[in-house]
């Protein structure tokens, strides 16, 4: 039996990293799944806008955001959007629009301190399928090394 170890090793590398992203995305799923039933309350946007820099001759963008909600009578701050990466011009603008006027925080009944301002979106499943990708070609990767 030949072995290889370039493919092999890359192939591992794959393998733990498709796993990896795999398991984020899966993550997400179910905390997306989960706060379906999550209770929400109203929010006061603190800052919420895009930052915009250049790196490497092309634009990057980030969301720069923080807002307060209350439970109980206690008052929370948080910074996440989503469950899923806000991070993109594409992304960034149209959460920004969908948040002026009366938004709310969704929040973890379990873990109050734990709220996002929006419930849906796609971004886990393709994480998920990514990650099972890459997984997959790594897999294959760590056979081919084994056969030489």
């Amino acid at each position: 039996m030949d072995f290889s170890y370039g493919p092999f090793i890359t192939g591992i590398v794959a393998t733990a990293a498709g796993l990896a992203i795999g398991l984020r995305g899966f993550r997400n799923l179910l905390s997306i799944r989960a706060s379906k039933s999550w209770p929400f309350t109203p929010a006061r946007i603190r800052r919420m806008e895009m930052q915009t820099w250049n790196a490497d001759s092309s634009p990057h963008h980030s969301l720069d955001l923080e807002y307060e909600y209350d439970v109980d009578g206690q008052t929370f701050t948080a910074t996440r959007p989503a469950f899923y990466p806000v991070n993109t011009k594409a992304s960034i603008e149209p959460f920004i629009e969908r948040q002026r006027g009366r938004p709310v925080a969704y929040y973890n009944p379990d873990r109050p301190g734990e709220a996002v301002l929006e419930l849906t979106g796609t971004k886990p499943l393709h994480t998920l399928a990514f990650g099972g990708l890459i997984l997959i070609v790594g897999v294959v990767l760590i056979v081919l090394g084994t056969r030489g």
